[in-house]
């Protein structure tokens, strides 16, 4: 993490933008850049011929979604046929890698295997909706309800 160019007082909660995280230091003054986002990362779990997906980051253009396709495609290719993505940790999404994930459904789908989301936020939650995508998945509250009876 970059050190900021000043000091705030008091520390104000970050707001992010385009990837970059952001923190005012007074209403009126300019927002200076302090740190990066992570781009996406995948911890992979089997327990009995599931797979679980854990994300953390975003979900998005670039390496982020080029990293879950390539992740997905090595699952299917290994056999796998029941697969689990917890969404918790992801904190972006933008239209590309919704489209990764519909990407991943379709393929799952087309090999016979399976796929559960769990954990989906409010936002993502939100974005399915409008785009009258959350029925395509079989989407669960938390981890625990996804594996269960899998």
């Amino acid at each position: 993490m970059e050190e900021p160019l000043f000091a705030c007082h008091p520390p104000t909660p970050p707001f992010f933008s385009h990837g970059t995280c952001y923190y005012y230091c007074s209403r009126r003054s300019l927002v200076r850049r302090v740190e990066s986002i992570v781009s996406l990362e995948i911890t992979q779990r089997e327990t009995n011929g599931l797979y679980l997906l854990a994300l953390r980051g975003r979900l998005a253009l670039g390496e982020e979604g080029a990293g879950f396709r390539t992740t997905i495609d090595n699952l299917l290719a290994a056999g796998a046929t029941r697969i689990v993505i917890n969404l918790e940790h992801v904190h972006y999404v933008d239209s590309a890698g919704l489209g990764a994930l519909i990407e991943a459904h379709r393929k799952i789908k087309a090999k016979g295997a399976r796929l559960r989301l769990s954990n989906l936020g409010p936002n993502l939650r939100r974005a399915l909706e409008i785009a009258r995508l959350l029925d395509l998945f079989d989407s669960h509250p938390d981890e625990s309800a996804a594996l269960s009876n899998f």
